[in-house]
């Protein structure tokens, strides 16, 4: 009878070996990723959209988030490298994109100057008003 008591506490002991979930001890998979809806989420009210505007992030937005805006504003670039981008602020996807489209239009468009090292061509601010106020698609409808 100890013997089975002794087991048992062995078992329930081993068990729980893994820590409680979430710790840096579970073995447990991770949730799948996340896939991004590939159409436009709602714009906001306060965005505008031209009408037939064909931007997309493969077409427009990933060349435009790269040329402006990721040196500061990517998962990538840590700490001072940052040069005060708000951490988590990244912009290294369509759907980070779609996240922080108004926030981008506000800034590009003269709220706090962005980006902050000089000023984007007349060119790539008309699109990337459009291509932000059409809701910032990631792919063609």
């Amino acid at each position: 009878m100890a013997a089975r008591i002794l087991a048992v506490l062995l078992f329930a002991t081993l068990a729980h070996c893994g820590g409680p979930s979430g710790s840096a001890y579970d073995d447990s998979p991770p949730p799948p990723p996340e896939i991004p809806n590939t159409k436009a989420y709602p714009a906001p009210s306060n965005l505008t959209c031209s009408t037939g505007s064909a931007l997309t992030y493969t077409s427009f937005g990933s060349s435009f988030l790269l040329k402006y805006c990721r040196s500061c504003h990517s998962s990538s670039v840590v700490g001072a490298d940052r040069r005060g981008a708000t951490v988590g602020a990244n912009f290294d996807s369509a759907v980070d994109a779609q996240v922080w489209r108004s926030t981008i239009l506000g800034r590009i468009s003269g709220g706090k100057k962005m980006p902050p090292a000089g000023d984007i061509d007349a060119p790539d601010l008309k699109a990337a008003k459009d291509w932000l106020g059409c809701g910032a698609p990631s792919a063609p409808e």
